[in-house]
């Protein structure tokens, strides 16, 4: 949350600096990763998979859903949220590219609790 705290103390920066202030936008996932080395002369690593692939369907699906934090029901059962950061549960979501549907939470910290 230090991320969207540091933004918010300068916003004042950045809407002199560049117009506008940066708003972010955070999807958690969980599962397996293998990664790879692509190319011969320019050189890549590359995260092809099933758990990369469900992280950024979430995070498209957190812009769709006017969210700042989704995370996977997979990746909720192995947290411990801090104090103030409640989970709301956003239901089941088909994501393309994905054999069944996942279930979502929102994340939302408690002002008072900050």
């Amino acid at each position: 949350m230090a991320v969207w705290d540091t933004i918010a103390r300068r916003r004042s920066y950045y809407e002199s600096e560049f117009g506008l202030q940066p708003r972010l936008r955070a999807a958690v996932h969980c599962g397996s990763v293998v990664a790879g080395q692509t190319g011969d002369s320019k050189r890549q690593i590359t995260y092809p998979g099933e758990t990369v692939n469900i992280a950024a369907r979430i995070e498209a699906l957190a812009k769709v859903l006017k969210r700042v934090i989704l995370v996977s029901q997979a990746a909720r059962e192995r947290i411990e949220l801090p104090e103030g950061v409640e989970a709301t549960d956003e239901g089941t979501h088909g994501l393309k590219g994905v054999a069944g549907p996942v279930r979502l939470f929102s994340l939302s910290i408690d002002p008072v609790q900050r």
